[in-house]
């Protein structure tokens, strides 16, 4: 397997999954995992000769080009605010490419779609749901002049917005089980029999392209993918150090930020539905942290400058 690009590596799931690249047999891509400002990481370099780290403070658009593989995934971060806020800005130097100029074609893997809109609704600071998959069409259709590509993985491909599903050059369909298949591949089934692929083998898939050509293949998994169950990090010999000068300094900021994101949020779906209730079940909160935000606005206290 070669790299000429570089496959930055992000959406990774809670069982940090993307770690299993560094035990593929001869790897040696230069790689480099990137970290909030709140850990360090502590690793054998003589059994990893070819990765490095940064904290995110560190990371800059040109870094990118410097690679050919970036890695993030939870176990990277003291708390989920900071992994959103270090994937969002991962995501916004991506977006800036076209401007300065890139060297090497870039893939942003995203294995957990839902993640990439929660990065961007928590760490852009955008309104709402709506807003983050109205720049999740603006990410994926800029990609091209970014030099680079999206590649989505979801189990429910309709949770993917249809802009974003239509504009798709290559989808690969595995095992489907019940889940609900989008009009666009209605195509597909014309040609392979519904059922088999509900229940097909776990290494089979099929791919349907851009220009309607339909193709079947199968492959089995890779040794070096993470075992269910498995813990990547001891396993890896990857050590996670709380960093506690910058913790201290990101604790309080970013307790400044979670309240303001909260605020925006709730104030958002208050000024369309002015219940507090129905404003906590829509955004998944406590009913008493939607009454103390509205509280603090109407007193002037949340300084949000409404």
């Amino acid at each position: 397997m070669c790299l000429g690009g570089v496959a930055l590596d992000l959406f990774s799931s809670d069982d940090n999954e993307a770690l299993g690249w560094l035990r593929m047999i001869g790897f040696a891509f230069k790689t480099l995992f990137v970290c909030g400002d709140s850990v360090d990481l502590v690793f054998d370099s003589t059994r990893y000769p070819t990765v490095s780290w940064m904290h995110v403070s560190d990371f800059d658009v040109k870094t990118i080009d410097a690679y050919q593989l970036i890695i993030v995934v939870p176990a990277f971060f003291s708390n989920r605010n900071e992994m959103y806020h270090t994937l969002s800005r991962i995501i916004d130097l991506f977006t800036t490419r076209a401007r300065i100029g890139w060297k090497k074609t870039a893939m942003v893997g995203v294995r957990e779609s839902m993640e990439l809109l929660n990065s961007r609704w928590i760490g852009a600071g955008l309104k709402d749901r709506t807003a983050a998959e109205q720049d999740f069409i603006r990410i994926n259709a800029q990609a091209e002049h970014n030099g680079g590509g999206l590649a989505i993985d979801s189990l429910r491909p309709m949770s993917i917005v249809n802009h974003v599903r239509e504009l798709a050059d290559y989808v690969v369909i595995k095992r489907l089980g019940r889940i609900k298949v989008p009009p666009e591949l209605e195509y597909v089934f014309k040609f392979v029999r519904w059922k088999w692929a509900r229940r097909m083998p776990l290494k089979d898939f099929i791919v349907y392209t851009d220009s309607d050509d339909i193709f079947y293949g199968d492959c089995d998994p890779f040794d070096w993918h993470v075992k269910r169950g498995e813990a990547m990090l001891t396993n890896m010999g990857i050590g996670i150090v709380i960093n506690e000068k910058k913790s201290t300094e990101k604790k309080e900021k970013s307790r400044s930020d979670e309240y303001m994101e909260n605020h925006r949020k709730i104030m958002a779906e208050y000024e369309q539905d002015p219940n507090e209730s129905h404003v906590a079940s829509k955004l998944g909160m406590n009913r008493g942290t939607v009454i103390r935000h509205v509280s603090d606005h109407k007193s002037g206290s949340c300084k949000c400058g409404a």
